[in-house]
């Protein structure tokens, strides 16, 4: 499993109530998921943000998979500083195609927690990296990488750019991701959407689009919530009822 984790400034605005909350729900000695099922399951880590300047794309912290790796992660989780916007195509695309050349038998999961809707390399507002996030995630499925995603900040106070008659926003983007992540379908976005200045022109979509399907996402404001998703998360794929 790679737990990869947004570290763009969204994921700091404020700090302790979103960074904070889930590193404690994730790395906490006594009470952390990873203290919790690092004996059992091969868990790596990757972080992703562009480094605070739009057109460095993308700066990217990775931890191969082992077993009980918890220390390892932490050395490099706990000195990550916030670092300007998150473009999320780009660098999904980096972090699966690497993790999925990690050696090891059986599918492999990637557990990713947002704090806002994605931005691209090149434009940081308005928030229109949906589609080569969407992408991403699902050329991840087609390499046998199953993706399930947890919304922390912005995904559930909506205080963000994105706007949903141009794009599908906040909890509708985590829905397309949840899909994308287990191989069901993605509703298509608004038919503005391809003119938007993320993509290109003429204007070309990434993703594959169709009758949405009904995969589980996660949300967490409070570091209750956030925990318990995040527990039932790693429950999930470590009984295998993950697809």
């Amino acid at each position: 499993m790679l737990i990869v984790v947004e570290a763009g400034t969204t994921m700091f605005e404020p700090r302790a109530e979103r960074w904070d909350r889930v590193y404690d729900a994730l790395m906490e000695p006594d009470s952390g998921v990873v203290q919790a099922h690092q004996d059992r399951m091969r868990l790596g880590f990757a972080s992703f943000s562009d480094g605070g300047a739009l057109g460095q794309c993308s700066q990217i912290g990775f931890v191969p998979p082992a077993l009980d790796n918890r220390e390892t992660i932490d050395a490099v989780y706990s000195a990550i500083q916030s670092g300007g916007s998150s473009p999320s195509g780009d660098s999904l695309s980096y972090l699966a195609s690497t993790f999925g050349a990690e050696p090891g038998e059986g599918r492999k999961y990637m557990v990713l927690v947002l704090a806002g809707d994605p931005e691209t390399c090149t434009v940081e507002n308005p928030e229109c990296g949906q589609d080569a996030a969407i992408a991403a995630v699902q050329r991840a499925r087609s390499a046998g990488i199953s993706t399930l995603v947890l919304g922390v900040g912005d995904f559930v106070a909506e205080t963000n750019f994105c706007e949903p008659a141009y794009a599908r926003c906040n909890l509708a983007h985590l829905e397309d991701l949840a899909n994308a992540g287990v191989g069901q379908g993605v509703a298509a976005p608004p038919e503005s959407y391809p003119y938007s200045q993320c993509i290109a022109s003429p204007p070309t979509l990434e993703a594959t689009y169709g009758t949405p399907g009904d995969a589980p996402y996660y949300t967490g404001a409070t570091a209750e919530e956030v925990s318990t998703a995040l527990g039932e998360i790693f429950a999930r794929i470590a009984s295998g009822e993950v697809p």
